[in-house]
């Protein structure tokens, strides 16, 4: 193997991402709801780990992980293609931004039929 110029051997990169993680102090293995889904239906690598964990730490009990839900999220329920387009039709220059609009349209919908 070869070294650095300090002698060492070079640091081995982490290839595995932790799936489960320990909280010591609530004495739980938390998981993601899709990690803690695949392990009951027996998938790997899930499955395995934390079995190794219950294993190591039988006391322990499994929970999903909270996500913090951002209350300030600005978000656009019921934004359609068709308000869009109403919007625009109300503005001094509606054609050429129609026009605009639809091209743009046309394009982004090439670009995800093109990825599926």
């Amino acid at each position: 193997m070869a070294t650095n110029a300090k002698g060492q051997e070079p640091r081995k990169e982490l290839t595995m991402k932790t799936i489960f993680t320990l909280n010591f102090v609530n004495k739980s293995i938390v998981g993601t709801k899709s990690a803690i889904a695949r392990a009951n239906k027996c998938l790997e690598p899930e499955y395995s780990e934390l079995c190794a964990l219950l294993e190591k730490h039988p006391s322990f009990k499994v929970e999903v992980k909270k996500i913090d839900q951002n209350k300030e999220k600005k978000t656009y329920h019921g934004l359609s293609f068709q308000a869009m387009e109403d919007y625009i039709s109300t503005q001094k220059n509606s054609k050429e931004m129609l026009a605009k609009f639809r091209r743009l349209w046309k394009l982004q919908k090439q670009r995800v039929q093109s990825t599926l």
